[in-house]
C-alpha cells in the first residue's frame, strides 16, 4: 500500500500517558515510509495558573504580621483576573476598611493593595497602599468591617506581598518581597512577564526519529492564535514528511508538548488528528 491514512480522535486518548495510541491489528515495520501531518483540529486548553507549575500561590502579609496564603484555582487567567482573585480574599479575611459618610452608612471599601495590567510598558504592576493610623482612619471616616481581627497600625504601613519564582515570572516580578512601606509602593514588573505558559503546540509521534534534531520526534508545530476554549486548526497546505525509523511498532501514538518539549494533559479530548503515511 502506498498510502496509509490514520485518524486519531477521542476514543484513542490514554489519559495515564497523555497520548492519542492508535493500537495496529500486528507488529509493523515501516520500512521505507515517511509520516506527515495532514489535518489537526484541538480547542485551546492550556492553563497558566496550576499546582504543577508551582505558580498558584500569592503569600500576602497583612499589617498586623499575620500571613495569608491564597491558592489560586488552576486556569487560564490575565493579570486582571487574578487581581480579582487576590482582592476577593482580602475581602473574605476582612483585610479592608469600610468608608462611611461620617456617620453609620457606609460608601464604599478601601483595599490597600491591587496588581494590574500596564501595557504601555509591557508589564504588571503592584500597588501596595498604606493603612492609615487610628487618628487618620477617624478623620478619612474609615472604619473596621464588622468580623475584623485586627486594628488600625500605631503608624502608617503597607500590607506586604510575596511571590515565588514561577508566581514572580509569570507577572513578570524577581521572587521576593514587596511592600512593608511607611509610604505607598508602586512597581512595575521588572522582568518580562510570561502569562503564556503555553505558547505553540508542538505535534510529536512515536514513528519519527530525526537524527539531527532534539528531541527527535518533533512532526510539526501550531499556533495558539485565538480565546481560551476556541478551536485550533490545522490544515496543511504542503505537507512536510518525516522519516518514519526502522522499528516494529505496534501501536502509533501522537501527544503534544508545548514549546519547551513539556508533554501536556489534554482535558478536552475532543481532538482530530491525521497522518499520512507514504513510500519513500
Amino acid at each position: 500500500m502506498n498510502n496509509i491514512n490514520i485518524i486519531l480522535n477521542s476514543s484513542h486518548y490514554d489519559s495515564t500517558r497523555k497520548v492519542f495510541a492508535y493500537r495496529l491489528p500486528f507488529n509493523e515495520e515501516f520500512h521505507n515510509k515517511k509520516v506527515g501531518i495532514t489535518y489537526v483540529s484541538i480547542y485551546k486548553q492550556f492553563e497558566n495558573i496550576k499546582a504543577e507549575y508551582n505558580n498558584n500561590i500569592i503569600t500576602f502579609t497583612w499589617i498586623d504580621d499575620t500571613v495569608y496564603t491564597f491558592t489560586i484555582p488552576e486556569g487560564n487567567y490575565s493579570i486582571t483576573q487574578i487581581n480579582e482573585y487576590f482582592q476577593l480574599m482580602m475581602v473574605q479575611n476582612k483585610l479592608y476598611c469600610n468608608l462611611t459618610d461620617g456617620g453609620s452608612n457606609i460608601l464604599s471599601i478601601v483595599l490597600f493593595a491591587e496588581l494590574l495590567e500596564n501595557p504601555t510598558q509591557y508589564s504588571a504592576q503592584i500597588n501596595l497602599f498604606t493603612v492609615p493610623d487610628s487618628a487618620s482612619a477617624t478623620t478619612l471616616n474609615y472604619i473596621l468591617p464588622t468580623g475584623a481581627t485586627w486594628a488600625f497600625p500605631v503608624s502608617t504601613i503597607s500590607p506586604t506581598m510575596t511571590f515565588n519564582n514561577a508566581f514572580g515570572s509569570l507577572i513578570g516580578f524577581t521572587a521576593g518581597e514587596y511592600g512593608n512601606s511607611a509610604t505607598t509602593v508602586s512597581l512595575n514588573s521588572d522582568i518580562t512577564p510570561q502569562m503564556a505558559i503555553v505558547n505553540t503546540l508542538l505535534i510529536r509521534c512515536n514513528l519519527v526519529n530525526t537524527l539531527l534534531t532534539n528531541p527527535s520526534d518533533v512532526l510539526g508545530a501550531m499556533d495558539l492564535n485565538g480565546d481560551y476554549g476556541s478551536l485550533l486548526v490545522k490544515n496543511i497546505g504542503q505537507i512536510l514528511y518525516s522519516n518514519v525509523s526502522s522499528n516494529n511498532f505496534n501501536e502509533i501514538f501522537v501527544y503534544f508538548s508545548d514549546q519547551n518539549f513539556n508533554k501536556l494533559s489534554i482535558k478536552d479530548t475532543s481532538v482530530s488528528i491525521q497522518l499520512s503515511i507514504v513510500d519513500i
